[in-house]
Order: structure tokens, then C-alpha cells, then sequence
């Protein structure tokens, strides 16, 4: 009876954190982010307060793992795109326009997102669980593109999608600021040639 008992527990908590994460969304979506209140979800998720605050200390942390679960059930649309792009930058561009949609039907939460992940960038980077996991995506497509000869070899993929997510952050923090004045799509286009090519100009007649 007692081994069961912690995979019991375990299941309940999982059930908890999930309907939290549900009805909290169902509220910043109805009534806008900054209109909820932790009182609000805590009702709307059927839990005591005390317990919403055990699973989220604020309303960004609510977010944050709704934006790390969207992350991690990202796999059968990235196997789409690797099947039907056919080299690197086909795919990232495939992967980044694909994300970029998601952001622009929830640009508002996004922001909140974004502001409250760079109150603590370098614990992001140190603590992989507080991480989106939309690394391990483009990790995976530059590792493929190692594996057909389209990228160099001699780092490691993981290091290459840092390199890349942080020109396509910046990238998307203009757009996030000033929507109006940037085009999205062309600005993964930039971010993706920036990243593979370089910022070396091109000569004409073929020198370097």
C-alpha cells in the first residue's frame, strides 16, 4: 500500500499543477493579464491560495510554465518541418516563422513573459529546468545540419543554438517594442543569414 503512495501524491500534484495552468490561462486570455488576480486563479482552479503559492510564487511564474509546457510539446511539429525543409536553413526559418506565429496571437503574455524571464537572466541560464526548452529544438536542427555537412562541426550544437536564439532574441525584442515598424518574418530571414553566413559583405566575382 505505502509504494504506492508516493506515485499517488506525485499524480495528484501533477493534476493540480495542470488545471492551475489551465484555468490561469483561460483568465489572461479573457480578461487580460494584469485584470487577474492570484485570489482569482486560486478560485477558478478550485485550490486554497496557500497552495496556488506553493506551485506559483506569482502570476509570471504561471506563465513561464505555460510557455516551458507549449516548449516541450513542440516535437511533432518540428519532425514536420525537418521532414519538409531540405537543409538547415530552410528548417530553422520553417522553425522560427512556425514559433513566431504562436507569439503574435499571444503578443500580450509574451511580453509579461519576456520581462519577467530577464529579471533573473543568469540563473536562466545556469538552471535548466527555468529554461522555455525552445533550445532543444533548434539544437536538434543544428545538429542534424552537422550531421549532413551544412554546419561546422567543431561545436557543439548546443553552443551554436545559444548563438542563434540570441540574435533572434534581440531580434524579437524589437518586434515585441515596436511591432509596427518590423516585419517578422523578414527579420528571421536576417536573424537565420546572420547567424549562418556571417556579417563578413559578400565581394562580387567570387573573393573573399
Amino acid at each position: 500500500m505505502t509504494s504506492v503512495e508516493p506515485g499517488r501524491r506525485e499524480r495528484k500534484k501533477e493534476e493540480t499543477r495542470r488545471r492551475i495552468l489551465e484555468r490561469s490561462m483561460d483568465l489572461f486570455e479573457e480578461k487580460g493579464f494584469d485584470n487577474v488576480t492570484m485570489e482569482e486563479i486560486a478560485e477558478a482552479a478550485d485550490v486554497a491560495k496557500g497552495t496556488l503559492y506553493n506551485y506559483f510564487p506569482v502570476k509570471e511564474a504561471i506563465l513561464s510554465s505555460y510557455v516551458q509546457k507549449y516548449a516541450r510539446e513542440l516535437k511533432p511539429e518540428v519532425d514536420v518541418i525537418i521532414e519538409s525543409q531540405p537543409d538547415t536553413r530552410s528548417r530553422l526559418v520553417a522553425f522560427l516563422r512556425f514559433h513566431a506565429r504562436w507569439v503574435e496571437d499571444r503578443k500580450d503574455l509574451m511580453e509579461k513573459y519576456i520581462s519577467y524571464r530577464i529579471t533573473f537572466p543568469l540563473r536562466s541560464m545556469r538552471d535548466t529546468p527555468s529554461r522555455s526548452g525552445f533550445d532543444q529544438h533548434t539544437s536538434r536542427i543544428l545538429s542534424l545540419g552537422q550531421d549532413a555537412g551544412d554546419i561546422r562541426q567543431d561545436l557543439d550544437a548546443r553552443a551554436l543554438s545559444a548563438c542563434l536564439l540570441s540574435f533572434y532574441t534581440w531580434a524579437y525584442f524589437g518586434w515585441l517594442s515596436l511591432p509596427e515598424a518590423f516585419d517578422l518574418d523578414r527579420i528571421i530571414e536576417q536573424t537565420v543569414d546572420l547567424f549562418l553566413d556571417g556579417a563578413t559583405a559578400k565581394r562580387r566575382g567570387g573573393g573573399t
